[in-house]
């Protein structure tokens, strides 16, 4: 790693620790009484923007307000998109978002998800920082233990299906609470 690939983890890694401390009460929600639900996941691959949506029509069936937002890595993001979406230009320097590049992606933290889900296997600095700064209530995800921070429920994921992982979750958090 450079000084400079150094020192934007440095700053990462500070910011992040910061939104750990200072972040909302966090409370496991049954799966059956989420009705606001944030999907975070990589739109770079269009099979993931494709599950991504399958998964959203898949909630929405069940009456579930969802909001994606995905991390397209890459120099352009396509404006063409039906879902939220931004990539690296609408990053500082620290590799979060900017208030000024990304308004819609602080948007995106700053509401009071039921739950938060991480659709995603592979890692990604920049939504591990948004499941972190979010203000959702329940953050779940697939287990990685490079990743733990961000998440209240991590999942073993022995299948690598991301639709596995999420009826795995929503089997999970509704035997969890009364």
């Amino acid at each position: 790693m450079s000084f400079f690939d150094n020192l934007k983890k440095g700053l990462h890694d500070r910011k992040i620790k910061q939104k750990t401390t200072t972040n909302t009460t966090r409370k496991l929600t049954k799966f059956s009484h989420a009705k606001n639900i944030g999907v975070l996941f990589i739109a770079t691959e269009e099979a993931s923007r494709k599950a991504a949506l399958q998964y959203k029509r898949e909630l929405q069936s069940s009456k579930k307000k969802v909001t994606l937002l995905g991390y397209y890595d890459a120099k352009e993001v396509p404006t063409e998109l039906p879902f939220l979406c931004f990539g690296p230009q609408h990053l500082g320097w620290d590799m979060t978002p900017s208030e000024k590049k990304a308004p819609e992606v602080i948007e995106f933290i700053q509401q009071p998800f039921d739950l938060l889900i991480a659709y995603h296997n592979t890692p990604s600095v920049p939504l591990e920082y948004i499941a972190t700064a979010s203000k959702a209530k329940c953050r779940v995800a697939p287990y990685r233990n490079d990743c733990t921070t961000p998440y209240d429920l991590m999942l073993h994921n022995k299948s690598n299906s991301l639709r596995a992982f999420a009826n795995q979750a929503e089997n999970t958090l509704n035997s969890m609470n009364k």
